[in-house]
Formats: structure tokens, sequence, C-alpha cells
């Protein structure tokens, strides 16, 4: 039996993650960004407690599957799945090992390249969710921002996060990540620098890739204001791409 992962340690934890400051935005820039699913076949890599592959559902995809190496993550979401049955099957899959799982209309990676600190692994990611997308499907990825500032992450506590440098494996820069929620916990990740997502999309046969501008809520920026949300805006966390595999 392998060695459980970080996230077999957060297990559900981790689903106070979407309803953070940070949480709210990126779900909003990625609701933004994401192509209709309603009747689309969706394939939800890194899927982690089901968080996004049960919105998928419930915005009207056809079928979703979601895969994620965490047996803890996955274990809760099934326990999800269970209380309210919404059709949506989940399966133990490492994004970089995974297998052609079918014919997808539209392929999720919400964060899993986040995790990955070795240039090959990154490339082979991207590859096996091109895989499995159908010509013209689209790919939606949320990944650590290429150009974060450093300098300016010490408003972050108010979104939610503490993130400070660890070490940089002379490819990408490593990070330890503190999540302010109750109880607070912690995991690391690798933020990879400008043009790396671009390349391994190019070399995976996707095209037309696009990076999406943050959203904030209108609710928001009515309950907190938009001084609140400068800095986010300015130096947010996360950044969301779309991109379609080649037809034919």
């Amino acid at each position: 039996m392998s060695e459980p992962s970080q996230y077999d340690r957060i297990g559900e934890l981790y689903e106070q993650v979407k309803d953070l400051p940070m949480g709210i935005a990126e779900r909003a820039t990625l609701l933004s960004a994401l192509p209709d699913p309603r009747d689309r076949r969706v394939l939800d890599v890194g899927c982690g407690t089901g968080a996004y592959s049960r919105m998928f559902r419930r915005m009207g995809a056809r079928q979703v599957l979601g895969v994620d190496p965490a047996r803890e993550m996955l274990a809760y979401a099934r326990e999800a799945e269970e209380r309210e049955p919404l059709g949506i099957s989940y399966e133990a899959h490492d994004g970089t090992a995974m297998a052609k799982l079918g014919d997808f209309d539209l392929v999720a990676a919400i964060w899993p390249l986040g995790h990955l600190g070795d240039r090959e692994s990154y490339d082979r990611m991207v590859a096996n969710l091109a895989a499995n997308l159908v010509p013209g499907g689209h790919l939606v990825a949320v990944v650590p921002n290429p150009e974060t500032d450093w300098d300016r992450l010490a408003d972050y506590p108010g979104y939610g996060l503490s993130v400070t440098k660890t070490e940089d494996t002379g490819e990408c820069q490593g990070c330890y990540v503190r999540v302010h929620g109750d109880p607070p916990f912690e995991f690391t990740g690798y933020i990879w620098p400008p043009g790396v997502f671009e390349e391994s999309c190019a070399a995976a046969g996707l095209t037309g890739l696009r990076r999406h501008p943050v959203v904030i809520p209108e609710s928001e920026l009515a309950e907190r204001g938009p001084e609140f949300w400068a800095t986010l805006r300015a130096n947010p966390m996360f950044a969301v791409f779309t991109a379609r595999r080649a037809e034919g």
C-alpha cells in the first residue's frame, strides 16, 4: 500500500477552501471561463472532495467522472454522493499515470498541476488531460499564478491563506500554504514560471489557449468593498486557462 499523501491527511478539511475569499474568487473566475457543461461529458481530474464535480452535474452535465489519487478525498466525495445522489462516479487515478478513461467533451484540471515538482510529470499530466478530450473538446485548468508577486502576499491572510516559499527546484518554486480554516491546515505545492503551461499544452495538441481575468462576484464587491479585493485582483494566487483539443 502506498504512503498516504498530504491530501489523505487533510481529507474533508480541504472543502473549507471553497468558502474562503480566495475560493470565492477562484470559483467565480472559473465559472466565467467555463464552457457550457449542459449535456456534456465531464472528467474532473484532481477532483478532491468533489465540490466542482457536483457543481458540473448541477449545471446540467450529462456525465461526470471525478478522479483523484487521494483516497480520503474520494471517500468524502463518495459520502456526499450517497447523501445526495447526483449520478457522479469517482475513481482513484493519478493524473500523471492516468490512462484514457473515455471520450469527454470537457476536462477540468483544478489545481492538480500545482502539486507537481518536475517537468516530466507536468508534461505527462497535460498530455493525459488532452488524450481524454474528444476532438474540439475543451480543457479548463486552474494553476498557481505563474506571475505571483511574492512581495505582495502579506495581505493574503485576509483572503484565507498564508503562502511562503520553500525550495527552488531549479525548474519551479516550491511553496507552503497554510489555510486559515477551522481548524487550520497546511499543504505544499509548486509554482511554475510563465510559459510552461502554454508549452505543455502546445505539445499535447491543445490550441486556442486563453488566460481569463479574475472575477469577483457582485455580491462580494457590495459586501466587502472593492478595496478589500484590490490585492487579490492585482496578484491572484491562481490563473484560470481554457484550451481546446485540435479538430481531426
